[in-house]
């Protein structure tokens, strides 16, 4: 077949440059500079299309990135030790699960570190806050569409959700 190229062993390209062309005006290039860098140039779109649905990037002793579209879910590894991670995953209806995980103790933490505004716009505005996934007692907060109000208040299962504030200094609640 005068359209295929079948390559038994190694493909030795002298010039460090590969160009996969359909036509004139579609095509990729694949190129290698002198310190090893490669470079994949396309004129349209990549996609990456893995039979068995991961796809990973390795820093030379693990895999660091992993992009599952089986799942689908991107989880970023602690390089020092792979064990630790974050992830962000997608379910039914779009819910999304932005998740750390510490392997050996309870310290990953997430920092949000904004050079602006921290917006959370809820469509029903309601924002629930959950003690290590203790769905039976939380605080919840609501706003009233519309409207600005505001309600925060403690649900729990046992009726003890005491609510306290404790300021370092002075307490203000003002009201027009």
């Amino acid at each position: 077949d005068y359209n295929s190229v079948k390559v038994y062993k190694e493909l030795d390209i002298k010039n460090a440059a590969l160009k996969i062309s359909y036509d004139a005006s579609n095509y990729a290039d694949i190129s290698v500079a002198s310190d090893g860098h490669l470079e994949l140039a396309t004129v349209g779109d990549i996609t990456l299309k893995p039979t068995g649905g991961q796809t990973f990037i390795h820093d030379g002793s693990n895999n660091i990135i992993e992009l599952n579209a089986a799942t689908p879910r991107i989880v970023i590894y602690d390089d020092a030790q792979v064990a630790n991670y974050c992830s962000i995953s997608v379910g039914d209806n779009g819910e999304t699960t932005l998740q750390t995980y510490d392997d050996d103790d309870a310290a990953a933490n997430l920092t949000l570190n904004v050079d602006g505004d921290i917006i959370l716009d809820s469509a029903e505005g309601i924002f629930k806050f959950y003690d290590n996934g203790d769905t039976d007692d939380y605080l919840r907060i609501r706003l009233t569409e519309g409207t600005g109000a505001t309600m925060i208040e403690t649900i729990s299962a046992g009726d003890d959700g005491t609510f306290t504030i404790k300021a370092d200094g002075t307490l203000r609640l003002d009201s027009p």
